[in-house]
């Protein structure tokens, strides 16, 4: 199966033309400027 993704704007540029499913987490945490995830312990 395939899926089409698009970027616009700043960190668009790290957006690979083939991108597995599980590194998209990590691409849109990036493009985003996040760099610290805070998780609550329930």
């Amino acid at each position: 199966m395939t899926m089409e993704l698009a970027m616009l704007g700043p960190g668009s540029e790290l957006l690979k033309p083939f991108v597995k499913n599980i590194e998209l987490h990590q691409l849109m945490l990036e493009a985003a400027g996040v760099t610290t995830v805070i998780s609550e312990e329930r």
